[in-house]
């Protein structure tokens, strides 16, 4: 393996740790993937996301430079959908929703 190669698998690690793991991200991307249904409803029904399916108007994020983090993708067996966040309720949001989540896998594991 060259310098290069070993070079690029850190700075990809890095960048997995900085944008993934750092704020427990992943735990929560995969417990929305094991329950979307849940999760989609959540995100349609509240202002901190926005969810494209190609359905809506041409809303676009770039046209909203910072105000939105994201793309997030959310698949619905079967079909995916593009989910954004607004930067400034991302973090509460997100808390609120793995909360939620988490209750709810804890419910379903006792019955």
């Amino acid at each position: 393996m060259s310098d290069m190669e070993v070079l690029g698998l850190v700075v990809a690690g890095w960048l997995f740790y900085l944008i993934v793991i750092r704020h427990g991200r992943l735990g929560f991307w995969q417990r929305v993937q094991r329950q979307p249904d849940l999760a989609y409803a959540y995100f349609l029904n509240h202002e901190a996301w926005r969810v494209e399916d190609g359905l809506n108007d041409d809303w676009q994020p770039s046209r909203h430079e910072g105000a939105w983090v994201g793309p997030f993708y959310l698949n619905l067996g079967g079909s995916v959908v593009t989910v954004y966040s607004r930067a400034d309720r991302y973090e509460a949001s997100q808390i609120e929703l793995d909360a939620y989540l988490k209750l709810k896998e804890l419910r379903d594991a006792k019955s």
